[in-house]
């Protein structure tokens, strides 16, 4: 299955091409450290290029539909869109948060545990996170995201509950140290942000069990407003 994978909610956005598990390319989005996806078409144009691939040759476009960056997230969506319309390749979104679970390859990457929680920082004191259990060679979310204050969420049992999210950090920071919040582990920063090739994968399980999605229906997943929103309903 020739599919098209894009990953542009993170700071690490990215394109990848695979031939079924094959990965046939891979590009990383980026300069100087932030996400570059005004290059998104230019790249994707290049890679079908070099792969002597015709864009209606694909049989599945997977593109992550957030939560993440609103500015990455909108411009991957209308370009998958866009793709998905002229060309009637299959559209499938993937959330943003089983992609960066999907990076996790038990046990090697896991340890002991077979749960790990996906975490977002929101600002102004509140995170989103999700859970999802190792089972039947995948990972399978517990329940939808979750919207919680920080130090409720930290309050909550996690026992043998790995951490993952490329803002971990930044939450950690705002925790007081009396909150006795005390995780089980936290992944390698290397395998913390979503990426394209998982994208694709998870992609073809979709197209697989529940088809595809028509590119006019397809929607941002939002957990929040944006600044510009925020302000505005403020005024």
């Amino acid at each position: 299955m020739l599919t098209l994978g894009i990953e542009t909610t993170g700071k690490q956005a990215s394109v990848a091409l695979l031939d079924g598990g094959t990965i046939l390319a891979h590009r990383d989005l980026s300069d100087r450290g932030r996400p570059d996806t005004k290059t998104l078409p230019v790249c994707v144009q290049q890679m079908l290029r070099q792969q002597d691939i015709i864009a209606g040759e694909l049989d599945c476009l997977a593109v992550s539909c957030g939560p993440g960056s609103f500015t990455g997230l909108r411009v991957g969506l209308v370009f998958a869109k866009t793709f998905a319309y002229t060309t009637a390749v299959p559209l499938v979104p993937v959330d943003t948060f089983a992609v960066i679970a999907g990076r996790l390859n038990p046990p090697e990457d896991c340890l002991h545990s077979a749960v790990v929680e996906v975490v977002e920082d929101l600002r102004k004191g509140q995170i989103a996170w999700q859970r999802f259990s190792y089972c039947d060679n995948k990972w399978n979310p517990e329940a939808a995201i979750e919207v919680s204050d920080i130090e409720v969420w930290a309050s909550l049992p996690r026992e043998n509950v790995l951490l993952s999210g490329p803002t971990i950090e930044r939450i950690l920071k705002q925790l007081p140290e009396s909150s006795g919040f005390f995780p089980a582990g936290i992944i390698p920063e290397q395998k913390r942000s979503p990426d394209a090739t998982v994208v694709a994968l998870l992609g073809q399980n979709e197209l697989s069990q529940n088809g595809a999605v028509h590119p006019f229906e397809l929607r941002p997943l939002y957990i929040r407003r944006s600044a510009a929103e925020e302000r505005r309903a403020g005024k």
